[in-house]
């Protein structure tokens, strides 16, 4: 255990050296500083007996007494305040570890980890650590160094043979703990895996809440979480079994200690060996023993919690990215010209291919067009510019250069991106859409005033009570699924990017605040390149250049005039929607997706 101790925290030992020396120093004081008054009160007790104590000298050991034990208080207090600042860092460090690689991790990463257990590792875990960089370093330190300085003083002071028979029990202890912390160990683990599926229960049934309530199936949920709470109960009760054997072991065996301690010292008192005095300090002492003995059961639990959850951490921190810039990566400050040349792209552990063969040019300051049925590849096309998923190839160019070329970050930070489902943080409208504003604007009360018109959002602002600093609740639960997606459109807009990706971002809007949006684009996207996908055709009609994707291959491309002219899909979509008034999306029609 010690080595996989060692091994998962020597990164943060190195870390905090300075302070953990610090705290050292003055336990060492502090083991030194608990010896005395023992013997004071050893001293008194044979003066007592002796009838020699002077009320000069009896004073004078009070006053002595009062300021040892007021100096250790005073280094108790300097020790404990690093020893648990060392355990407040290690939270924060390992906090900001996890969210640095949270925030670098891709769609595969979160494939593979639930929300639940990911909190459960940011919280649960982190509060294991919590305790093994703090409390469990102190009761090592108590179990490994104050016993040492007892028995020197038990010995020298007292009688070595009398130390070493009551001491001759104590070893038990550690034997006994170890054995108990390594049955443990998987037991504990074990139960913050529980304890990770319980999390995402309840994050699942407080998201979909909703849902739950429609299908009315609020009492098999709750049944469920009951099972659930039950399996993480029966888990921890497993621990608990083995955790309560630590303060049995080190109350227990001390027993012994004592009676051996209490027979000798009698019989060595009556024979003149040792004073009565003596005995009693022995006595405190070998009391003082207990909890050095208790400390090293309570560091072995702790530290085997610690280590389990330490590996459990870093089993994410060891996770790699999906997508690192290249080494000789530059900063993307090129115009946006896009080409793709025969681009394909298969998902992580996928076996066929979501695009095939995908080659189209748009110049600087057009507008893109992309539809298709459902499932055709319009958002998968869309993401290749966020750099989401490594990338194959130099299929794609980006101002006449492969997009690997650019920094992510730097890339990133030019595009303005309004996913398929709008998401909005728990906070409110204004902040939401000035989460965008990276990198900062000069005027931003003046852009975000522009990107409210501009989102079409400015008569649904004057209708809350609180305007723009109305709360949104918890991912938008309090908005229309169209509010949503109009705040998150202003957020896109917020820093007037570059490229503009817009994945079907008006599905949830009527035609007549859908005409309004897109009248407004087209002014003020002029001369900077746009991406729109969408159902509706009135959403692309007016683009430079427009894809009709089938299956993740180009089934047609060109203009809306080109595409009208021949007997496709695109037509017959166009017609069938202009006949429905526009808002029957993507209708079968003449079979399948009639694309043949």
């Amino acid at each position: 255990m010690f080595k996989r101790l060692y091994n998962n925290f020597s990164w943060f030992i190195h870390l905090y050296r300075r302070p953990y020396a610090f705290a050292l120093i003055f336990l060492v004081i502090n083991y030194a500083l608990s010896l005395v008054p023992p013997w004071m009160v050893g001293t008194v007790a044979d003066g007592l007996i002796g009838g020699d104590l002077q009320l000069g000298g009896f004073v004078r050991l009070i006053i002595l007494l009062l300021l040892t034990v007021g100096a250790l208080y005073g280094v108790n207090y300097l020790w404990n305040v690093r020893l648990l600042k060392a355990g407040d860092e290690i939270a924060r460090v390992s906090r900001q570890r996890l969210m640095e690689r949270f925030r670098r991790q891709g769609p595969k990463f979160y494939s593979e980890h639930s929300v639940g257990s990911l909190l459960g590792k940011s919280t649960n875990d982190v509060v294991a650590l919590t305790n093994t960089a703090g409390y469990a370093v102190m009761a090592l330190c108590d179990a490994a160094m104050q016993p040492l300085a007892l028995i020197l003083i038990m010995g020298i002071q007292v009688s070595w043979k009398m130390t070493f028979f009551s001491l001759l029990p104590l070893p038990l202890v550690m034997v006994l703990s170890l054995y108990v912390g390594k049955k443990m160990y998987p037991l504990y683990d074990q139960a913050q895996v529980a304890f990770d599926e319980m999390n995402s229960m309840v994050l699942d049934n407080v998201s979909g809440v909703r849902v739950v309530r429609a299908y009315g199936r609020q009492q098999q949920q709750i049944d469920a979480f009951a099972e659930e709470s039950k399996r993480l109960y029966k888990s921890n009760m497993k621990v608990v079994r083995y955790s309560v054997l630590f303060p049995v072991i080190s109350k227990l065996i001390p027993g012994f200690s004592y009676a051996i301690a209490l027979a000798m010292g009698g019989f060595m008192v009556s024979s003149g060996q040792i004073s009565a005095g003596d005995m009693v300090s022995f006595i405190i002492y070998l009391d003082m023993m207990v909890w050095p003995m208790f400390a090293l059961g309570d560091f072995i639990n702790v530290a085997q919690m610690g280590v389990a959850s330490m590996e459990r951490i870093q089993e994410l921190l060891d996770e790699p990215f999906d997508v690192v810039d290249r080494p000789d990566a530059v900063p993307y400050d090129t115009s946006s010209d896009i080409e793709f040349r025969q681009f394909n792209f298969t998902y992580p552990g996928a076996e066929d291919a979501t695009l095939k063969n995908i080659s189209f040019k748009l110049k600087e300051g057009q507008t893109l067009g992309i539809v298709g049925c459902v499932g055709a590849g319009k958002s998968t096309l869309l993401k290749q510019f966020l750099r989401y998923y490594p990338l194959n190839g130099e299929h794609i160019l980006l101002g006449g250069k492969p997009l690997q070329n650019y920094q992510i970050a730097s890339l990133r930070s030019r595009i303005g991106y309004c996913s398929q489902q709008p998401f909005l943080f728990s906070a409110s409208i204004k902040e939401n859409i000035l989460f965008g504003n990276m990198p900062p604007v000069a005027d931003a009360t003046a852009r975000l005033e522009e990107v409210v018109d501009l989102a079409d959002l400015r008569k649904d602002l004057m209708e809350m009570p609180r305007g723009i600093e109305t709360r949104t609740g918890e991912k938008g639960v309090t908005l229309s699924g169209g509010q949503r997606q109009r705040i998150c459109i202003a957020r896109a807009l917020f820093k007037n990017p570059d490229i503009l990706i817009l994945d079907d971002s008006l599905s949830a809007v009527d035609a007549t605040t859908e005409t309004h949006i897109l009248e407004r684009l087209q002014a003020e996207r002029k001369g900077k390149t746009t991406l729109i996908s969408a159902h509706r055709l009135s959403c692309v009609m007016h683009a430079d250049w427009i894809l009709v994707l089938d299956d993740g291959s180009i089934r047609q491309q060109g203009t809306h005039d080109m595409l009208l002219e021949n007997d496709s899909w695109y037509r017959k979509q166009y017609y069938y929607q202009l006949a429905s008034g526009g808002e029957m999306r993507n209708q079968t029609v003449g079979g399948g997706c009639g694309y043949d």
